[in-house]
C-alpha cells in the first residue's frame, strides 16, 4: 500500500485498540491489509494459521449498524428510518474530503478506510444519466448489458432513489441533523445549485452500505433487512467465488435467538478444513449469487474462461424473465389470468436456467411456468369451467400428485425452452461482437477497461449457458 492507504490502516488499528479495547497484538491479531495489483487492496495472513484458528475478533461497539449510529441521531426515533438510511446517512455527514481523514469524531478512522470512489460500480452510471451527466462510455456500457442484469440494476435504482427522497426530507426539515455533520465542502441543505453533487455523496455512502454490509443479528426476525453491519478491518477482504478463508461467527446464538445482551465480539475464523500460510491473500465469498446478481449489487463479476461453462469447471446461471413474461403477454387475457394463478402459486418470476449441476437444465419455477403456458397452447380465451379443469390438471403435476399434465404438453414446454435458449444464443453472439466493437469507445482508465471485460463475461455466461440447455434438451435430458 502507498503510504497514505498504510496511514489509515494504523490509524484505524489504534482506533480500534485505543477506543475499543480490541486486540491488535501479533498473538491475536492475524491479518493486514496489502496493495493487490489490479483489484485495490486485500486482507492477507501474517502467519501460518492452523485451522480454525481466530484471525481477528471486533468489538461490537466499533460495528457500524443501526444500533450503534441510532444512538446518534436520538432526534430521528420517530422517523423510523431503516438501518441503510441511518448508516448512509451517518456516512454522508462524515464524508471526507479528496485524500483528508474523516472528521467523525466517533467513526472517523473507519470511515477513512473506505473506498473514495465508485465510478466503477454500474449503479453510478444510471444515477448519472438521471442529472444528464453520464459521459460516452457509461451510455454505451448500459446499453450493452444483458437484459436480466438491466432488470436487476434497475430495482437497485429504485430502491436508491426511494432512500433519496427520504434522506432529503430528512436534511430539509431537521436542521440539528445537518449541524451535526464534520463536513465544511458543501452545503448539506439541497438546493437546485448542489442537488446533484449531494446526491452523488449520497450516492457515495449508500454504495459502501450495500457492497460491504455483512449479517449480524440485532432483531428478532432473523429475515429483518436491519440485521446487517458494517464491520472494520473484515471489509479489506475480496470476494471469491470458489471458496472462503474467513468465516464469521458471533459469540452467542444468533440463530437460536437474539441474546439478551449484545455481543461483545464479531470473531472471525479461518477455515476448518485446512491450514492457512502466512502471507497469503484471505477470501470472503460474499455469497453464491449469480453474475448478474454480482454485477448489478456489488459491481463485478466470477470471471471464467471461455468453455468454462460447457465443461462444468463453471456453473453458470441466466435469468430468462423477459422472454417468459413476453410469451405471457402474447396470449393477450388469458396471459393475465395465467399470471395470476403463478402469482397466487408463488410461481411467477426468477426463472432461471442452469448449466449445473448436469444436465444443463431450467430451474423447478420455470419448468412450472412453462407447463401452464402450454396447457393453453391452443386457447387464447376459454371458459371458466375449462379453464379451472386446466388448471386444476397443472397443480397435481406441481404438488406431485401426477407426473406430468401429458406427454403433448411435456413436449411443447420443452421446445418452447429450446426456442427460448436460442434466443439468448443469438443475442449473446450479437452483443459480444457489439461489445468487442464499442471496446475503445469513450474511457480509457483502467477501471473502464477491467468493467468492459466484465460485460462481455456476462454475455459469454448467457451464450455458454444456454447452449448447454439446449444440448440437455437435444439429448432428451430428463429434469
Amino acid at each position: 500500500m502507498d503510504d497514505l492507504e498504510k496511514h489509515r490502516w494504523e490509524r484505524l488499528l489504534r482506533w480500534l485498540s485505543e477506543e475499543h479495547g480490541m486486540d491488535v497484538g501479533e498473538s491475536a491479531f492475524h491479518v493486514e491489509a496489502r496493495e493487490v495489483p489490479g483489484a485495490g487492496r486485500g486482507l492477507f495472513a501474517t502467519r501460518d494459521c492452523p485451522r480454525s484458528t481466530t484471525l481477528f475478533k471486533v468489538p461490537s461497539t466499533a460495528l457500524m449498524n443501526k444500533k450503534t449510529v441510532a444512538k446518534l441521531y436520538a432526534q430521528l426515533r420517530g422517523r423510523r428510518l431503516s438501518g441503510v438510511l441511518l448508516v448512509s446517512l451517518h456516512l454522508l455527514l462524515h464524508k471526507p474530503l479528496g485524500d483528508e481523514d474523516s472528521q467523525d469524531p466517533v467513526f472517523g478512522p473507519y470511515i477513512s478506510t473506505l473506498p473514495r470512489d465508485f465510478s466503477s460500480h454500474p449503479l453510478s452510471w444510471l444515477v448519472k444519466r438521471d442529472t444528464k451527466e453520464e459521459d460516452a462510455w457509461e451510455r454505451v456500457a448500459l446499453s450493452l448489458l444483458p437484459p436480466s442484469t438491466l432488470r436487476k440494476l434497475s430495482v437497485l435504482h429504485d430502491r436508491f432513489r426511494a432512500d433519496w427522497q427520504i434522506l432529503r426530507r430528512v436534511l430539509e426539515e431537521d436542521a440539528s441533523v445537518v449541524a451535526s455533520s464534520s463536513r465544511s465542502d458543501i452545503s448539506l441543505v439541497s438546493s437546485p445549485e448542489n442537488i446533484n453533487e449531494l446526491m452523488m455523496d449520497f450516492l457515495w455512502a449508500w454504495l459502501n452500505v450495500n457492497t460491504r454490509c455483512i449479517f449480524w443479528r440485532i432483531q428478532p426476525t432473523l429475515s429483518d433487512q436491519d440485521n446487517f453491519t458494517l464491520c472494520p478491518v473484515l471489509d479489506f477482504a475480496n470476494h471469491n467465488s470458489g471458496h472462503s478463508h474467513i468465516f464469521p461467527v458471533v459469540d452467542s446464538d444468533i440463530w437460536g435467538g437474539v441474546a439478551k445482551k449484545p455481543p461483545k465480539y464479531f470473531v472471525f475464523f479461518g477455515p476448518s478444513q485446512g491450514a492457512v500460510s502466512e502471507g497469503q491473500q484471505l477470501y470472503l465469498q460474499y455469497g453464491t449469487h449469480s453474475n448478474a446478481f454480482l454485477f448489478s449489487e456489488y459491481g463485478f463479476v466470477n470471471d471464467f474462461p471461455a468453455g468454462a461453462v460447457a465443461s462444468g469447471a463453471y456453473a453458470g446461471e441466466v435469468d430468462v424473465h423477459e422472454l417468459v413474461e413476453e410469451l405471457f403477454a402474447q396470449k393477450a387475457l388469458l396471459g393475465s389470468r395465467l399470471k395470476e394463478v403463478l402469482t397466487d402459486e408463488g410461481y411467477w418470476g426468477d426463472w432461471t436456467v442452469h448449466a449445473a449441476p448436469a444436465p444443463a437444465h431450467p430451474s423447478y419455477r420455470l419448468m412450472v411456468a412453462l407447463r401452464l403456458l402450454e396447457a393453453f397452447e391452443n386457447a387464447n380465451e376459454t371458459g371458466q369451467a375449462s379453464f379451472d379443469a386446466i388448471v386444476g390438471q397443472w397443480r397435481q403435476v406441481t404438488y406431485g400428485q401426477a407426473d406430468n399434465i401429458s406427454m403433448q404438453n411435456e413436449e411443447r414446454w420443452r421446445t418452447t425452452l429450446h426456442r427460448m435458449c436460442s434466443q439468448v444464443v443469438e443475442r449473446a453472439r450479437t452483443h459480444l461482437t457489439l461489445s468487442s466493437n464499442a471496446s475503445c469507445t469513450g474511457g480509457t482508465s483502467g477501471w473502464h477497461r477491467w468493467m468492459h471485460s466484465n460485460i462481455s463475461v456476462l454475455w459469454q455466461e448467457e451464450l455458454e449457458v444456454a447452449e448447454s440447455v439446449m444440448a440437455s434438451l437435444e439429448a432428451g435430458a430428463e429434469f
